[in-house]
């Protein structure tokens, strides 16, 4: 191979490399703003080895009270207006959902407000 050759290869490998390196660079900054400040979390999810349901007089959801550990102190949370249950991919009526009170399962809750969502108890 001749010099003129080997010097277009080797600017050739240099450019791709370059390439990739700042492909990294750009990927590692949009990585970091979806972490900072440019998406605001509006959902979490909390895992619990024990979820009560709470229900006033005539039988409607007010609060859900996860426990996350079996030591862990209890969080409680009002219930939004839209809040349903699940389990095994399949909605649950309240009835259904009371019955599963004391199960472990995953609350869906709102982070500006704490108000719980979602919650679905894990398939027994």
């Amino acid at each position: 191979m001749d010099n003129f050759m080997k010097k277009t290869v080797l600017a050739v490998l240099a450019f791709v490399g370059m390439g990739f390196v700042l492909a990294a660079g750009v990927h590692a900054q949009e990585a970091a703003s979806l972490d900072g400040a440019g998406l605001k979390r509006v959902q979490q999810a909390l895992e619990s080895s024990s979820i009560e349901v709470v229900r006033n007089g005539a039988g409607q959801p007010v609060s859900i009270i996860a426990k996350p550990c079996n030591t862990c102190d209890p969080v409680r949370f009002l219930v939004s207006d839209s809040l349903s249950f699940h389990q095994g991919g399949e909605r649950l009526n309240i009835e259904e959902a009371a019955q599963q009170s004391g199960w472990p399962g995953t609350v869906i809750h709102k982070t500006d407000s704490e108000m719980a969502e979602k919650v679905i108890f894990f398939a027994r």
